[in-house]
């Protein structure tokens, strides 16, 4: 084997026995896209094809599209048949590199490529190119999107195992990585929870005991807690906006006063930002300076597609001309209930929100002004805030715990595979010793989660 390639992979430093190109004793190919523009091609089709991106099901069950006979005997696509594996040759993120297991008869594109007929045990060799997705990946540049080939994988080094030992192995790999990946999505329930809970007690608190009809301007149907009272936004609130000062002119992206876009908006409190601008920008065009606690929202963009970022402004600073800046009258609401309001109406927002030119969105400033929202009296704002906050601070601690957790269950699920194909373990005892069952308590005892 070339060592230019064997140098990627030191997993064949822990072997125990000789490897094999995979190129040696498999079959290795790829398959094609059928003329998206032919109809003929898609229309009506019943035959299962996939692209790159299912490699992500880990067994691939569900098929991207389907197509037509005519296409299977017209095009470059292929059959990439069940029970063999298949490697994502090209593809944004984790994509490029990921192997999966067929689980079903189905044609491929380019970007995959097929490794069929393999002469062992295919559900070993699914986890021994498993635990060599980081090295596959680094056969090709990370920019390059169609980095690998079949050449490249039919260098790819393979353990030279007898039969029984690929399926003792795989069969022990199976078992044991179905019940971490139990463990992780478990916990991974857990984080979604603790977000919705979160999202939810804001909602609750800030409605006063309002059942509010969504889309319909704010009217409300049911009374609101003693001393709260329905006040449109603009009585208690004014605002300010934004733009970009002219990128022509050097002198105005040299000053130190933070110029806030939506891209900035990921945080509760924004005490900084990369960019920031001089005086002579704010006199020389359309900027406002914003005052230090005003509430700054999202009023244009593909975000609002998603979601109404909203946020406070923890220094004096700019914002451009696809936010608000929102500036509360003190005297009827502060500007940390006048945020934590808006997100707990964040659902209520995203119903104002529609197209606006260039297929982006916006939100109907208008409607949201004229709003009707129950606001508590000062001190009952004072509770909320305080209870809110330490809520999200045990949720966040919570959750910080619970991926800390989640990181290591991936790491032993790694180390784990890793050792067994290598066989570093033997997999015929190592369940028996209760090893496995340790790791995982200690996993569990040291995050407390």
């Amino acid at each position: 084997m070339s060592g230019a390639i064997i140098d990627f992979f030191p997993q064949t430093n822990h072997l125990k026995g000789n490897y094999v190109r995979l190129g040696l004793v498999s079959r290795i190919f790829s398959g094609g896209t059928p003329d998206k523009g032919n109809l003929d091609y898609w229309e009506g089709g019943d035959i299962p094809w996939i692209g790159s991106g299912e490699v992500n099901q880990g067994i691939v069950q569900n098929p991207t599209a389907h197509i037509t006979r005519q296409a299977v005997e017209r095009s470059a696509t292929k059959l990439f048949p069940k029970d063999s594996l298949i490697m994502a040759l090209a593809g944004q993120g984790k994509t490029k590199g990921t192997v999966a297991r067929m689980g079903i008869d189905a044609y491929g594109n380019q970007s995959l490529g097929c490794i069929s007929d393999y002469s062992g045990e295919s559900r070993f060799l699914y986890w021994w190119l498993t635990s060599l997705y980081r090295e596959i990946r680094n056969l090709s540049s990370q920019e390059t999107r169609d980095g690998l080939n079949q050449s490249m994988l039919g260098q790819i080094p393979v353990p030279l195992f007898d039969l029984a030992t690929q399926r003792q192995i795989a069969d022990f790999l199976d078992r044991e990585t179905a019940r971490i990946d139990l463990l992780i999505e478990k916990k991974q329930r857990l984080v979604a929870l603790l977000a919705e809970r979160q999202v939810e007690a804001l909602e609750a608190a800030v409605l006063g005991g309002a059942n509010v009809q969504r889309g319909n301007g704010g009217e409300w149907l049911s009374d609101l807690a003693q001393g709260w009272r329905f006040i449109p936004l603009k009585h208690f609130v004014s605002s300010k906006g934004g733009a970009t000062p002219s990128k022509d002119r050097d002198d105005f992206w040299v000053g130190e006063i933070p110029w806030v876009s939506p891209k900035d908006m990921k945080v509760d409190v924004i005490e900084d930002v990369p960019d920031h601008v001089s005086e002579a920008a704010v006199k020389g065009s359309a900027l406002s300076l914003i005052p230090e606690g005003a509430v700054l929202i999202v009023v244009r963009g593909m975000i609002l597609a998603r979601y109404v970022p909203v946020c406070r402004l923890g220094c004096e600073g700019t914002i451009n001309q696809d936010m608000k800046a929102l500036i509360s009258d003190n005297r009827v609401a502060s500007s940390e209930y006048l945020q934590l309001m808006l997100q707990g109406f964040s659902s209520v927002l995203m119903t104002f929100v529609e197209e606006a030119a260039h297929g982006t969105k916006k939100l109907r400033s208008d409607q949201l002004f004229n709003m009707k929202f129950p606001v508590p009296p000062l001190d009952v704002q004072a509770g909320i805030i305080r209870n809110y906050l330490a809520m999200r601070d045990h949720n966040k601690s919570l959750q910080e715990k619970t991926n800390s957790s989640i990181d290591h269950l991936k790491e032993y699920r790694s180390a784990l595979i890793t050792a067994a194909v290598t066989g570093q373990i033997d997999v015929t005892t190592y369940a028996k010793s209760g090893t496995p069952d340790r790791h995982l308590d200690a996993i569990q005892e040291e995050m407390g989660a």
